[in-house]
């Protein structure tokens, strides 16, 4: 008998590996003994229509990663997905998430579109209630949209930020360095 599940959905291609990422993540969660129980999910990576979220952020681009985004999720809701994980800290930045969440709202999408920074607020207050000093280390466009801080200091945790040349400096080699960095490597160097 197929049982009737959710099907999580995966909007991927902002920051292509990160969609790799969180499916793997949601097997490894999975409680399972054979693969008929693992979850269901589809993902949908399309990296070559998603503008770069922090060059939009910053005025290099003018073209909202939002609307791609969108696209996306639709497709995905297309295909079943009644959940659907973004797993890009910057494309929650309110410039692309509103136009993103207004968008889906006037398509009437049925899927449920979760945010991932309220999501790790809620971890945090759940699985992490002694933790009162959060350190974010983030792309560029993430740090200048000051979310979480401005999501978790009214929660009562202090957050620890780099200062901007620090913050340039991470962005460029820890994330984006052609040969090492988290966003363009599958295994980057450790």
């Amino acid at each position: 008998m197929v049982r009737e599940e959710p099907k999580i959905g995966i909007a991927g291609g902002a920051g292509p590996y990160a969609g790799i990422d969180l499916a793997r993540m949601i097997l490894e969660e999975t409680v399972a003994e054979k693969d008929q129980d693992y979850l269901p999910t589809v993902q949908i990576s399309t990296p070559e229509q998603i503008e770069d979220r922090t060059r939009f952020l910053l005025g290099e681009e003018t073209i909202n990663p939002a609307h791609a985004l969108f696209r996306n999720i639709m497709d995905l809701e297309f295909l079943g997905a009644t959940i659907v994980g973004l797993p890009c800290n910057t494309a929650h930045a309110e410039r692309i998430w509103s136009v993103l969440n207004h968008n889906l709202e006037q398509a009437g999408c049925r899927a449920r579109l979760l945010d991932m920074i309220a999501e790790t607020a809620d971890f945090l207050n759940q699985e992490c209630p002694g933790v009162r000093t959060v350190g974010i280390l983030s792309t560029i466009g993430t740090w200048r949209a000051a979310f979480y801080p401005a999501l978790l200091e009214p929660k009562g945790y202090k957050v620890v930020v780099l200062k901007e040349e620090q913050q340039q400096q991470i962005h460029d080699e820890a994330l984006f360095h052609p040969r090492h960095g988290i966003k363009v490597q599958d295994y980057p160097v450790t």
